[in-house]
């Protein structure tokens, strides 16, 4: 009788440390989440929808058709993004059409809420603006091994919208 207990506590011990071990191992990558900010005065409100899941070249390029190619050239000087950049990372972009250049962002965080990416921002507004308007582009590369069991319908494919566009805006 003793032996048995005694197998039990060791199955039961060993099936908690390996369900512990597996339970840790979600969502734990050692590849950082890359965050960039920048605005343009270019101004895209028209376009409805905001946030932007890219997971190849191709919907990067399509990115670009839709919103110029601001995007394009910032990343040239800020990161290396690439078809090798897809096996490992999606890039998370949210645009944010503001009415006045004098309004600025803060990209503070990139969270993980109800299995949903949250940008957390922080915007500054002050009492008197210009009268140019502004688009923020709020970047994330985030590791693809991040993203298991997350949401990400909020996020729309640039491929989805793009024959909604009129091709005299593109």
């Amino acid at each position: 009788m003793k032996k048995k207990l005694i197998y039990i506590i060791i199955i039961v011990v060993t099936v908690f440390i390996t369900l512990l071990a597996i339970y840790l191992g979600v969502n734990k990558s050692n590849k950082k989440i890359t965050k960039y900010i920048f605005n343009t005065h270019e101004y895209f409100s028209y376009y409805g929808t905001n946030q932007y899941m890219i997971n190849s070249m191709n919907e990067y390029y399509i990115f670009g058709k839709i919103y110029s190619n601001s995007v394009d050239n910032y990343l040239k000087e800020h990161a290396n993004i690439d078809n090798n950049t897809f096996k490992d990372y999606t890039l998370f972009i949210q645009v944010k059409g503001v009415s006045s250049g004098s309004i600025k962002i803060e990209f503070k965080e990139v969270s993980f809420k109800n299995n949903a990416i949250v940008f957390e921002t922080d915007m500054n507004r002050p009492e008197v603006g210009t009268n140019d308007m502004a688009t923020w582009y709020l970047i994330a590369l985030i590791p693809n091994d991040k993203l298991k069991g997350i949401d990400t319908k909020e996020w729309s494919l640039p491929t989805q919208i793009y024959a909604n566009i009129p091709t005299w805006d593109v």
